[in-house]
């Protein structure tokens, strides 16, 4: 489907818009089948093609809403030229959103459910005393310990300083 849009261009804090015709399901900065026209929002200056809108409209192709609305303010009017008008909100009442600050607290809280968890004994999660291994010595677990534990620096340095001094 073709649609009738803005595309932007134009430098850094100054947009610039074509009008232009483009396939709806494209990217809106991707090649444009035809320029329409031009707007620029801060001179408020604008060229419009009325015929060819009209035509492309009168074919089937459909303006964007804020294009609807340009084209609308232009006097450009066609019946297949709609603009809707997004709804306003009323505001919240103090009363509404105290409800909703007490429902979110309450979705971050952790349940009580969640906190209880089942947790079995380290022997009975291995199996049984009988499966488990001899227990080790004290010197094997110290031995066990000391090759576990990261060497710092000072220790790194030592072992190059003794093995040249042996040579």
């Amino acid at each position: 489907m073709l649609t009738i849009r803005f595309q932007r261009t134009g430098k850094k804090n100054s947009p610039f818009y074509r009008i232009v015709l483009t396939d709806k399901k494209s990217a809106v900065k991707s090649n444009a089948l035809k320029i329409l026209g031009y707007y620029n929002p801060v001179t408020k200056e604008s060229k419009i093609s009325k015929d060819q809108i009209l035509e492309l409209v009168s074919k089937g192709a459909k303006p964007s809403n804020s294009m609807a609305k340009f084209l609308i303010e232009n006097k450009i009017k066609h019946k297949n030229i709609i603009y809707i008008p997004d709804a306003k909100k009323a505001p919240k009442t103090k009363e509404e959103k105290q409800e909703k600050k007490e429902s979110r607290s309450e979705a971050k809280r952790p349940s009580e459910a969640t906190n209880t968890t089942d947790k079995k004994p380290r022997e009975e999660k291995n199996g049984s005393a009988a499966t488990q291994e001899p227990e080790k010595t004290p010197e094997a677990i110290a031995n066990e310990q000391k090759s576990a534990m990261p060497k710092t620096a000072d220790q790194q340095e030592e072992k190059p300083k003794d093995k040249k001094e042996n040579q």
